[in-house]
């Protein structure tokens, strides 16, 4: 889905206008903003808490902020309040709302989640905003996530007496999920843009492989019905020294996610490691996935010049050896893929409307 391009009465003309590439991730909301040397990348877990009443102090995070709605075009969030990311989940660990609960939240709460990335930025008194954000379906939710996000919204970040700001946002393009990743991967030179290339998304919630003709318009594109890392992350939650420990309750997915990422393998400031569970799980959980995967995209190997593994699960600890045995390179940066190649897009656009 495609909106018409920015016009210069659209924006403040006093404030420069940023180009921003929005990946809402079911795990992880990525954003990045502006390019070059001046690019800023945020990133915070999809999760949010409404609070009912006045704080006395505001925790901040780099990942994750408050913001009280003030006024704007989102006409049903004035007046509340809500946390975000890491903020969201250290303040109520089993009791926020995740994005991966509802599939309809990408869209409900795609706003919020902009704005709370925003919110662990400095401080600026205007954001003009010219956004691309990509949805798994564009065709039957573009509009939809266009009118959700699209406007101007006054806000304060982190206590109702913080100074405002106002947020301006205009989107360009909702393109499907997994096209920011083949721009970002074609700048990288790991998709030869002249032949089929064939991509295996392991995210979050979701595994999906796609085939890209050449020039990169999508051949074909399906969700799996088995989850994505999730699952591996439940598995692991399993784990009979984490269930001990947790009183009887499964372990925490988010403390079991951020061991992962830091290589530490460290649940949280228990000292239990999760290393062992880890190495045992991963192969049956990216073995059946794999597969799968290679099945769907199956009539088109023996055309494809091109494969690659992208999204937060490329990123995993032996992931990317498992998977080169098949031919598939594991993109180093595959979490951020999608919405760095978002960006570009942004900024072409934005640059061509000049």
């Amino acid at each position: 889905m495609i909106a018409a391009q920015p016009k210069p009465a659209d924006f403040d003309q006093r404030t420069p206008i940023l180009a921003v590439g929005v990946d809402n991730g079911h795990g992880l909301l990525k954003v990045a903003l502006d390019a070059d040397s001046r690019q800023m990348k945020v990133r915070c877990p999809s999760k949010f808490k409404e609070l009912r009443q006045d704080l006395l102090d505001y925790p901040t995070s780099k990942y994750g902020s408050t913001f009280y709605y003030r006024d704007g075009d989102a006409k049903e969030l004035i007046g509340r309040e809500f946390k975000t990311g890491e903020v969201a989940y250290t303040t109520d660990p089993y009791g926020h709302t995740k994005l991966s609960d509802n599939a309809e939240y990408k869209i409900e709460y795609a706003l919020h989640s902009i704005l709370g990335a925003l919110g662990t930025l400095p401080y600026r008194q205007v954001w003009n905003l010219y956004l691309v954000a990509s949805i798994h379906n564009s065709k039957l939710f573009g509009k939809r996530l266009t009118e959700v996000l699209e406007g101007t919204h006054v806000v304060n970040f982190n206590g109702k007496a913080s100074p405002q700001s106002i947020i301006k946002l205009h989107v360009g393009l909702v393109p499907p999920e997994g096209a920011g990743s083949y721009v970002y991967c074609r700048h990288q030179n790991l998709i030869d843009p002249t032949k089929i290339a064939i991509a295996l998304d392991f995210g979050t919630g979701t595994i999906i492989p796609t085939v890209f003709a050449p020039g990169g318009s999508i051949e074909y594109r399906e969700v799996l019905s088995v989850g994505g890392c999730v699952d591996l992350l439940d598995a692991i939650a399993r784990d009979r020294e984490l269930q001990i420990y947790e009183g009887g309750k499964l372990g925490d997915i988010e403390l079991i996610r951020q061991g992962i990422e830091n290589r530490s393998f460290l649940y949280g400031n228990s000292g239990i490691s999760v290393r062992e569970t880890y190495q045992h799980e991963l192969m049956p959980w990216l073995k059946d996935r794999f597969s799968l995967a290679l099945k769907a995209v199956s009539p088109w190997r023996k055309l494809a010049g091109s494969f690659v593994v992208w999204g937060g699960g490329a990123q995993l600890p032996g992931v990317a050896a498992a998977v080169e045995k098949y031919g598939f390179t594991a993109v180093a940066d595959g979490s951020w893929a999608n919405a760095l190649g978002l960006q570009r897009l942004a900024q072409s656009r934005l640059e061509r409307s000049k």
